[in-house]
């Protein structure tokens, strides 16, 4: 879906499926394949929980990487 929707977006907000169990490598992998992604296409936003079921800090993501406060509309 990101794929597809890549230069589409200013914003991309991603999380996790509620329900469902996910291996920790796995969600690295497809953390990693969306910043390569979405790179040049605008911010990405990754919430708290998908962050923190990948073992990853927010403070270790690259610039387009956008906190919860991040405000679209005040750029």
């Amino acid at each position: 879906m990101i794929e597809k929707i890549v230069g589409f977006c200013d914003l991309y907000k991603i999380g996790l499926e509620s329900g469902k169990k996910y291996n920790d490598k796995e969600l690295y992998e497809f953390i990693t394949e969306v910043l390569i992604l979405t790179r040049k296409a605008g911010k990405v936003y990754f919430k708290d929980s998908l962050l923190k079921a990948a073992g990853i800090d927010r403070s270790e993501l690259y610039w387009y990487c956008v906190n919860r406060d991040y405000n679209l509309f005040n750029q």
